[in-house]
């Protein structure tokens, strides 16, 4: 007969129970065919976007407006703009407002870059923090062109958050593309 020490069975006990509670407590992982692909027929973009978020679109005649929401713990806000010579030029110094609108609210820009993607469309990103409401949000922030529309992509969680939704922000960021 073999003998197990009644402190070794709790240590196994325990670490099975935390492992399991880990395991549950963590957001899913996505797959392929977690995403459907999302088309605007009228600003002529398309992007992949997770199928079990909750979605809102919005046509203001002159831009497209697309929220995702994953239960008040991630947004994704995509906004699409026809370049008319008014909007273009609000966007060629997007930087400048873009942070006052944050105020005194931002807490550290975490990242600023250019990148210039296989479809020779320029994006810049912006990483920020930032407080609201006693909560710490990261944000990412898109920026590109497609033809003559402009499209900003916004992606923000709470600060404990982001990095378990970075995946999904960055599927969504990557799947734009012109119809």
């Amino acid at each position: 007969m073999i003998k197990i020490n009644i402190n070794y069975k709790k240590s196994i006990f325990l670490l099975l129970l935390g492992l399991s509670l880990f395991l549950l407590g963590s957001p899913k992982v996505y797959s392929q065919n977690d995403y459907i692909n999302y088309q605007n027929d009228i600003y002529q973009y398309k992007l992949f976007i997770p199928a079990l978020w909750s979605k809102v679109d919005y046509d203001l005649g002159y831009k497209n407006i697309l929220v995702l929401n994953r239960n008040d713990k991630a947004k994704i806000k995509i906004t699409a703009s026809r370049m008319i010579a008014k909007e273009k030029a609000k966007w060629q110094d997007w930087k400048s407002w873009y942070l006052k609108g944050v105020g005194k609210n931002l807490t550290n820009i975490l990242e600023t870059n250019e990148i210039v993607s296989k479809n020779k469309f320029i994006r810049e990103v912006l990483i920020f923090e930032y407080q609201d409401r006693q909560k710490k949000i990261m944000q990412k922030v898109y920026l590109g062109q497609l033809d003559n529309l402009f499209v900003a992509i916004e992606c923000s969680s709470s600060q404990k958050d982001f990095y378990s939704y970075n995946n999904i922000f960055n599927t969504v960021i990557k799947s734009l593309g012109k119809i």
